[in-house]
């Protein structure tokens, strides 16, 4: 079983329990260490790869499993802070909530930041719950009037 205790930021996967991160507001590339910019680079290159794929990546080098397996840890808890927190989340708003047209011009718009549909959804209810028609204003010139 796995599963994640937010106040604590731990992982727990089977029998092995890890502290992956301190829960932050924000966390930008700029605060990752250089293992985490690697295994960015190693998921952006590598479509579900599996565990051996990972600790034989060539810009690991000679790090150990478990050096990788930590960043992988603290970045999966930012993605897991990422779409379980947020605006949308903390007010109780779903898809069922928003105009599905606003919803899908925005997870269109979305898309310049994801190629995931769920990020863009997210991203995009986020922004719903501040402005509820915020894709379609601008889209003819006039607010809340989409054509």
């Amino acid at each position: 079983m796995t599963y994640i205790d937010q106040g604590n930021m731990i992982l727990n996967m089977g029998n092995a329990s890890y502290k992956v991160a301190e829960k932050k507001d924000y966390v930008g590339t700029e605060d990752m260490d250089e293992m985490q910019k690697k295994v960015i680079e190693f998921f952006k290159e590598n479509s579900n790869p599996t565990q051996e794929d990972l600790y034989n990546y060539s810009d690991f080098g000679k790090v150990a499993p478990q050096a990788v397996d930590e960043a992988v840890y603290e970045l999966m808890s930012i993605f897991v802070q990422f779409l379980t927190e947020g605006r949308a989340n903390d007010d109780g708003i779903s898809e069922d909530d928003v105009d599905a047209e606003e919803l899908k011009m925005g997870i269109e718009v979305e898309k310049e930041h994801t190629t995931n549909k769920e990020t863009a959804k997210r991203i995009s209810l986020d922004h719903l719950c501040e402005i509820s028609d915020l894709y379609s204003f601008g889209k003819d010139g006039k607010r809340g009037q989409s054509s």
